[in-house]
Parts: C-alpha cells; sequence; structure tokens
C-alpha cells in the first residue's frame, strides 16, 4: 500500500502506473486529518469508577442517567469544542490522516486485479 497527497485524480492514477507498472486497479480518496472526539458516555463511565474507588463507602448506583440522550450529547458537543479550541491554541494534531471516498480505479482495463494501491489527494 502507497499513500501520496496529489492534486487530482489524473495525477493519481499517472503516479500509480509509474509507481507499479503491473498495478491493475487503485484506490484513490480524500485525505481529511483525524480530529480526536471525546466520547461523553465512556468519560461518564470513568467519572463514576473514580468516585467509587476514591470514596469506597458510596453506594454502587449509577450516577449519571445516561438514558437522557440529549444531554449526554449536548456535554459531548462541548466538550469536543473545548477540545478543538484547546488543541488549536496550544497547536496540538493527531498528525494523521484518515482516507474518506474512495473510489476504485481501474489501471489496465477488465483484467483482474492482484495489486492495490491506495492514493490520497486534496
Amino acid at each position: 500500500m502507497f499513500s501520496y497527497e496529489l492534486d487530482s485524480v489524473e495525477e493519481c492514477l499517472i503516479d500509480a502506473r509509474e509507481e507499479d507498472e503491473d498495478a491493475k486497479v487503485v484506490f484513490i480518496g480524500e485525505s481529511v486529518e483525524i480530529e480526536p472526539k471525546i466520547c461523553a458516555y465512556t468519560l461518564l463511565e470513568a467519572l463514576e469508577l473514580d468516585i467509587l474507588d476514591d470514596y469506597p463507602y458510596v453506594e454502587e448506583c449509577a450516577l449519571f442517567d445516561y438514558s437522557k440522550e440529549d444531554e449526554t450529547q449536548e456535554l459531548e458537543n462541548k466538550l469536543n469544542q473545548v477540545l478543538k479550541e484547546w488543541m488549536t491554541k496550544y497547536n496540538y494534531s493527531v498528525g494523521r490522516d484518515k482516507i474518506i471516498n474512495a473510489k476504485k480505479y481501474n489501471l489496465q482495463g477488465e483484467k483482474k486485479w492482484n495489486t492495490m494501491k491506495i492514493l490520497n489527494y486534496w
């Protein structure tokens, strides 16, 4: 698997043919930066466990009402906005991309293929 950032599908196809003359197919998609997300459910569960660990005399019970999806979604949205602002302020990033909207392109007609490559374009 190869990954390049090129400007167009046409450039990707040309590059794929030049890179590997035997390649039969190439998958080309859009490269987007991975953005970390906070899961409110996971965070609330962790908070409950921390409380129970720190205060063993507290009766084990659900401290948060997970059935109120709108409240949990509101919390998740706000936390993710704060995280994004904080990462921007201090210049943090994951530094990795993911490929979305990948499409298959045949490089040598309709023959069977055995070599795959993934190329990104912006």
